[in-house]
């Protein structure tokens, strides 16, 4: 797992209030139906501090969604691309390539 949302100016839980859509039951498979040009983030509450990753491909989503190793608290939101590439530029050929 290695691109996470920082956001520079807010919170990460007001970023993603602001950017995102929270989603109950993610399934990889109906994202480009559901959301077209959406990617999956996970919000992981680790007690002293929040992490958003960014499942930018099926594995780090399934990564991120495997809690039969990991019980910490988590939240799925879908965020538009663009918003992603403006808070993250570095996952941006990731995503492009979708790698």
């Amino acid at each position: 797992m290695g691109y996470y949302i920082n956001p520079p100016n807010e919170t990460k839980e007001e970023w993603l209030n602001d950017n995102g859509i929270e989603v109950t039951v993610p399934e990889w498979d109906l994202l480009a139906t559901n959301f077209p040009g959406g990617v999956y983030v996970c919000l992981v509450d680790n007690g002293l501090f929040t992490a958003v990753g960014i499942a930018y491909k099926e594995s780090e989503f399934n990564e991120f969604n495997d809690t039969s190793h990991d019980d910490r608290p988590r939240k799925w939101y879908v965020v538009p691309h663009e918003d992603i590439i403006n808070v993250c530029p570095d996952v941006e050929d990731r995503l492009e390539a979708g790698l």
